[in-house]
């Protein structure tokens, strides 16, 4: 399957009062008014996985669009050199050259990934029953399973039909965190299964804040 992306990188014109959430806030709303103004494209926004993602990866702060996110990015950008209103006003310092058509799905072969910002897989209920189990073979095997159910709802977001039983080999840790006021468990580290995902798409929760972000690695991981 071939999917559209096309990425930003932005510059916040008043770093000190800029807030992601607000500026993630603004460009959906405005996606919203570009998909009513292309009705051919309006059917396919009832997304379960974010068509829109913001993420903050160090200090470079990029908005990546999805399928019809991605031709709502490139309307932006061929039309303002900014985005956003008031302190949360940003610059276009770097786009894609065009729209991006980039292959997901099973692959014949395994291929390496990494997080590069924290990974959210657990609700709160699965937080509770990762973290009662003993022992890194009960965690790793519990891992894998949520990183594979993770795979099969962005698939099944994006229409694709995963023809058969995918298993991924991790190398994984762990770290409780405070988010938003909760106590949650975040994961960070490598994995690698028969499956292509294009760079810098989110897995998991809150990925339309920028998490779960991963990243091809070019050698083989495991």
């Amino acid at each position: 399957m071939i999917i559209r992306t096309f990425s930003l990188t932005l510059e916040p014109k008043n770093p000190v009062m800029f807030s992601l959430n607000d500026l993630r806030a603004f460009l959906l709303r405005d996606l919203a008014e570009f998909l009513l103004l292309h009705q051919e494209n309006a059917a396919g926004f009832i997304h379960r996985y974010p068509v829109v993602q913001c993420r903050q990866i160090k200090n470079t702060l990029m908005v990546m669009g999805i399928n019809e996110g991605a031709e709502f990015l490139k309307h932006w950008s061929d039309h303002y050199d900014e985005i956003g209103i008031a302190e949360n006003t940003c610059t276009i310092r770097e786009k894609s050259p065009a729209l991006q058509e980039e292959e997901f799905g099973v692959s014949s072969i395994k291929q390496s990934y990494e997080f590069i910002t924290p990974w959210l897989p657990f609700s709160q209920e699965n937080n509770r029953k990762f973290y009662l189990l003993k022992g890194k073979e009960e965690r790793d095997a519990f891992i894998r399973t949520m990183l594979v159910g993770n795979i099969l709802t962005l698939s099944k977001s994006l229409g694709y039909t995963v023809p058969g039983p995918v298993t991924a080999d991790i190398n994984m840790h762990f770290q409780k965190e405070r988010i938003d006021g909760a106590s949650v468990i975040t994961l960070s580290g490598k994995f690698s299964l028969p499956f292509f995902i294009p760079d810098y798409l989110g897995l998991g929760r809150s990925v339309s804040a920028g998490y779960g972000v991963i990243r091809k690695r070019v050698q083989k991981l495991l």
